[in-house]
């Protein structure tokens, strides 16, 4: 029997904090995330506002896309280089300041994670460039289609730009479902003072 096509469209107004709270329950045992929170009462309890100011912030620099039947995952991300925003359209789309949302420890083990590898990530993959920053399914929904379908919203993003598309994994286990999406390995390393391991991917556009 063939598998149920999933059908996925942008991510509306009223479902982004669920949105934040599916992505956060996938990504609980994630490394990067472990190493931002290490405490586990912590991470399940910052981790979905987290997520859901990424899918904010995605809306409005980029993109973030659903399951039309309901925000059981998510995946954002946007072009790079960055938009520069100013400070009063942020706070309108209600993102907080990073310290504010994972607390002032944890907000800076995250950023000198994503400075470190996002450089490495601009040599391999340099912009313009689109960013698939995060992708994360629910796990109760896991198996059906659901994150492919999520991550090729993202990239035909970047192909009806013209634009090489790339992101970045910490989990050995997830090199077989972004190569079955026609991504290339073009690098790995390790995260100086966090230990951590992270694949950069890139795709560029037929």
């Amino acid at each position: 029997m063939a598998a149920k096509r999933v059908e996925v469209g942008p991510l509306a107004d009223g479902d982004v904090v669920a949105a934040g709270a599916a992505i956060a329950r996938a990504f609980q045992d994630e490394p990067m995330l472990v190493h931002v929170l290490p405490d586990p009462t912590e991470r399940a309890r910052r981790a979905p506002a987290f997520f859901a100011q990424g899918l904010a912030f995605a809306r409005l620099v980029g993109a973030a896309y659903a399951p039309v039947a309901g925000p059981t995952a998510a995946v954002f991300g946007w072009p790079l280089p960055l938009e520069e925003l100013p400070p009063e359209r942020l706070a309108a789309a209600g993102l907080q300041p990073l310290p504010d949302v994972l607390g002032a420890e944890a907000a800076a083990r995250f950023a000198a994670l994503e400075a470190s590898v996002e450089a490495a990530q601009a040599r391999l993959v340099p912009p313009p460039c689109w960013y698939l920053a995060a992708i994360g399914v629910d796990p109760a929904h896991q198996g059906q289609g659901i994150g492919g379908a999520l991550a090729r919203a993202v990239l035909a993003q970047a192909a009806a730009a013209g634009l090489p598309a790339c992101l970045w994994t910490d989990r050995a286990a997830n090199l077989p479902f972004y190569r079955g999406l026609g991504m290339g390995l073009v690098g790995e390393g390790v995260a100086p003072g966090s230990g951590l391991r992270y694949w950069i991917f890139r795709r560029d556009p037929a």
